[in-house]
C-alpha cells in the first residue's frame, strides 16, 4: 500500500506467512517469500524495505545467514528473527554479530509483532537520520576548513565575525571554491558538498523535491554553528536559545526545539548502581560490558535498557537452570531530582 513502510516476511510455511501479513496489514505494505533465495530476489526487486522478518529454520540457508546477507545489501534495514527456545543460542549469536535488530519468540503474539514492526520502522528512520547526521558532522568540519588558507589571527576574526580588511573579505568570498577544490576528488561526499553549498549562501535549489535531506542537514548545521558562535561569545544556553528563536536571522523551529531538548537532557545526572537482573528497569544504561559466565558478550557498555532488551535477557535466562549472567550488573541510573 502506497505510503506505508514495506515489510518482507520469509517463512517456509504458507499459513504462517498469511497470519503474519494479516496481523500487520494496516501498519505496512507486506511482501512474502517461502525460501531465503526467493526472499533475496524480492528484496532486490521490490526494495528498499523498512523491515525484514525471517524464520530461523528455512530450507537451505537459515534465517540468520539470510538476514546477514540482507544487512550487507542495505545496512539501514531493520531485521527480525523468529525463533524458538531450541534455536536461541544461534539467534543470540546473530544479534551479537549485528545481523538482527530484534528477536521474536515462537509462537509469536500479534501484539508483539505489531510492536516490533513499529519499532523497526522507527529504527530505520533513526538509521537514516544518523546517516544525515554523519554528513552534517562532516560538513561542519569542512565548513571551517577553508579558514586554514588564512593566517591564524584572520581565521579567528572570520569565526568571531569581526570587521575584516578588504583583501581578507576577498579571500573569504572564495571559500566555496576552496571547499569545492578540497572535496572534488573525494568519493561519496557529494551530499556534503551540497550541504556546504547551502551554507555558503545558495540554499534555494535544495528546497526542491529530492533534496529534502540536504536542505534539512543545512538547517541543522546552520543553527548549530550559530549556537556555537554565541556560546563562544560567552552567552548562557537560555540566552542563546532565545536569540535563535527571536533574532533577526530565521532558523527552523523544529531544529531549535531539538537543541532545547538536548540542552535539557545534558543536565540529567546519572549514578552507578549494581543490580540483580530482575531489578533492571527501562531507562537505565549498562555501565560495563554485559557478558555471560562463558565470557560471551551480550551487550557492550553504554547499551540502553529497553523493554525489548529486558525481554531478550529474561528469555535467554529462562533457557538455563542456573543464570548465566553476573550476580550483579553495573548500570547507570538517573539521579533523582532534588
Amino acid at each position: 500500500m502506497k505510503g506505508l513502510p514495506k515489510v518482507l516476511f520469509v517463512d517456509d510455511q504458507a499459513e504462517v506467512l498469511e497470519e503474519l501479513k494479516v496481523s500487520v496489514s494496516d501498519l505496512c505494505d507486506p511482501f512474502s517469500a517461502t525460501t531465503s533465495e526467493e526472499g533475496l530476489e524480492i528484496f532486490e526487486k521490490e526494495g528498499p524495505f523498512t523491515v525484514v522478518v525471517s524464520d530461523q529454520i528455512l530450507p537451505g540457508m537459515d534465517g540468520s545467514d539470510f538476514l546477514a546477507r540482507v544487512i550487507r545489501r542495505d545496512p539501514h534495514v531493520s531485521t527480525m528473527l523468529l525463533t524458538g527456545h531450541a534455536n536461541y543460542s544461534d539467534a543470540m549469536t546473530a544479534v551479537n554479530e549485528g545481523h538482527v535488530f530484534r528477536l521474536l519468540e515462537k509462537p509469536y503474539s500479534p501484539a508483539a509483532l505489531r510492536e516490533a514492526i513499529i519499532a523497526g520502522t522507527r529504527q530505520r528512520k533513526l538509521m537514516e537520520a544518523e546517516r544525515v547526521l554523519l554528513h552534517e558532522e562532516t560538513a561542519a568540519v569542512f565548513s571551517q576548513m577553508a579558514s586554514i588558507t588564512l593566517p591564524e589571527e584572520e581565521a579567528e576574526n572570520v569565526f568571531l565575525r569581526k570587521r575584516l580588511r578588504p583583501q581578507i573579505l576577498k579571500l573569504v568570498d572564495q571559500f566555496p571554491e576552496v571547499i569545492d577544490h578540497l572535496l572534488g576528488n573525494i568519493p561519496r561526499l557529494e551530499e556534503v558538498r551540497e550541504i556546504l553549498d547551502c551554507l555558503f549562501g545558495n540554499p534555494l535549489p535544495y528546497q526542491k523535491r529530492g533534496k529534502e535531506e540536504v536542505y534539512q542537514a543545512f538547517e541543522i548545521l546552520d543553527a548549530a554553528l550559530e549556537y556555537d558562535y554565541l556560546e563562544t561569545e560567552g552567552h548562557e544556553p537560555e540566552v542563546i536559545l532565545g536569540t535563535l528563536r527571536a533574532g533577526s536571522k530565521e532558523f527552523n523551529e523544529e531544529v531549535i526545539e531539538a537543541i532545547t531538548k538536548l540542552q535539557q537532557k545534558s543536565k540529567i545526572r546519572y549514578l552507578v548502581n549494581e543490580l540483580h537482573l530482575d531489578d533492571l528497569r527501562v531507562g537505565m544504561r549498562l555501565a560495563e560490558d554485559l557478558r555471560l559466565d562463558t565470557a560471551m558478550l551480550v551487550a557492550p557498555k553504554g547499551t540502553d535498557i529497553t523493554k525489548h532488551f529486558l525481554q531478550v535477557l529474561h528469555n535467554y535466562n529462562s533457557c538455563y537452570d542456573r543464570t548465566p549472567f553476573p550476580k550483579l550488573i553495573k548500570v547507570f541510573v538517573r539521579e533523582p531530582e532534588k
